[in-house]
């Protein structure tokens, strides 16, 4: 959109003073951020973030219709004022960040749970983008130089726990992957994959890459189990696509029933990460994505868990604030996960042909997951801030800031000045 188009939604949102230093912002000048009106958009583009996440928060599978119509209205209008004339939203999670006319989203996108826009990055993003959860967009910049700018082309997944810095091209049908950061001033080949900190390219991606699954198959009683906790929370229908997910086959994740119940899911989690939820209804929670949890178990504040039953726990299980789990993930006895870390063994297929909405032989349509796992034995301790990729099996402890990589070596995150 034009700076004068981005003006003209801010008038029709209410902003009537003088938008000036907000006009410079939008056209990549430098401007005044202590400037009132700019501080007035500032806060309105905070309550409306606040605003989707508490919609998120509201337990919508029990809603009446009524109510659900209520609350899909108002996502959309909360998603129409904070990304104006945008393309396709497929889906949003809680904690978005975002500032108004700041993110062109133009084509179809998904943005998952937690992620940040910063408010000093201009960011335009093509069509078929996919952000997964704790991704960073952009970076804070000193109050007189200009607003820094990130652009990214088509068929891009940016996974889990991804920084990307100001002034960076993500090139089209590219990956980023798990934990990796993209500094500043970079600019990131098309159909590549990019992992690391900072992010070094590792892979040519071609159409007919295949994804590699991790074959670690569940009993017959425990998927018998897990289905029957499904039924119990009113799911009914064909599960063929949630066993094959259980089983770390390649599975449809938009066939009717496995998208219900991972958008039930997701509704769960935003509810328990509520600061309103009572404690007795985080525990009902923690026992409905949890069917096969042991004794003593512990969880920490800003839960994130992708699928209900997918991920198992042992007797005396803690694990800390802003964890992450997604996929065949399973924690022995007296495991420990700090705070920061991301365990995911599932996600989209890395070629981007493969991400792309198609059609089974019977017309429904489909996009491929592929989903694998991870094993945590006895004892271990994973530190904060630690990622790890599917397909693993863990038996020792993990040092903070670390990324666990498939041959058991680990790829250190420095935090510090990691965006200069």
């Amino acid at each position: 959109m034009t700076t004068n188009h981005l003006i003209n939604h801010l008038r029709k949102l209410g902003f009537n003073g003088d938008l000036t230093e907000i006009e410079k912002m939008y056209a990549g000048k430098p401007f005044n951020r202590q400037d009132p009106e700019y501080q007035n958009l500032l806060k309105y583009s905070n309550q409306l973030c606040s605003e989707y996440s508490e919609l998120n928060s509201i337990p919508y599978r029990s809603a009446s219709p009524s109510v659900q119509k209520m609350i899909d209205r108002k996502r959309n209008d909360i998603l129409d004022k904070l990304f104006p004339g945008h393309g396709l939203i497929i889906g949003v999670g809680d904690n978005i960040s975002a500032v108004v006319g700041m993110v062109n989203l133009k084509g179809i996108t998904y943005i998952n749970h937690n992620v940040t826009f910063s408010p000093d990055t201009l960011v335009e993003s093509g069509d078929f983008c996919l952000f997964a959860p704790n991704v960073c967009i952009g970076n804070r910049v000193e109050n007189s130089q200009a607003a820094g700018r990130v652009t990214i082309g088509d068929d891009v997944w940016i996974c889990a726990d991804v920084s990307v810095g100001n002034n960076t091209i993500i090139s089209s049908q590219s990956v980023i992957g798990l934990g990796s950061k993209v500094l500043n001033d970079t600019t990131i080949d098309s159909n590549s994959l990019y992992v690391g900190v900072p992010a070094q390219k590792v892979l040519n991606l071609t159409p007919d890459y295949q994804t590699q699954t991790g074959q670690k198959q569940r009993s017959q009683e425990e998927i018998d189990y897990l289905i029957n906790h499904l039924k119990m929370l009113g799911f009914d229908g064909d599960f063929t696509e949630y066993i094959k997910m259980l089983n770390g086959e390649k599975y449809n994740s938009i066939q009717s029933v496995i998208s219900q119940i991972s958008d039930f899911t997701h509704n769960l989690c935003a509810e328990y990460n509520n600061s309103k939820t009572p404690i007795e209804r985080k525990k009902e929670i923690v026992n409905i994505l949890f069917p096969y949890k042991g004794k003593n178990c512990k969880f920490g504040d800003k839960l994130f868990v992708d699928v209900i039953g997918s991920v198992s726990l042992g007797d005396n299980v803690i694990i800390g604030d802003g964890v992450s789990l997604a996929g065949n993930v399973r924690l022995g006895n007296n495991v420990v996960v700090g705070d920061g870390s991301t365990l995911f063994a599932t996600g989209h297929e890395v070629a981007a042909q493969g991400r792309r909405l198609g059609k089974t032989s019977t017309g429904e349509l489909e996009e491929i997951n592929t989903t694998g796992y991870i094993e945590v034995e006895d004892g271990v301790k994973i530190g904060n801030n630690v990622k790890i990729v599917p397909n693993v099996r863990i038996n020792s402890n993990i040092p903070s800031n670390n990324i666990y990589t498939k041959h058991g070596s680990l790829i250190s995150i420095k935090d510090e000045n990691i965006m200069q």
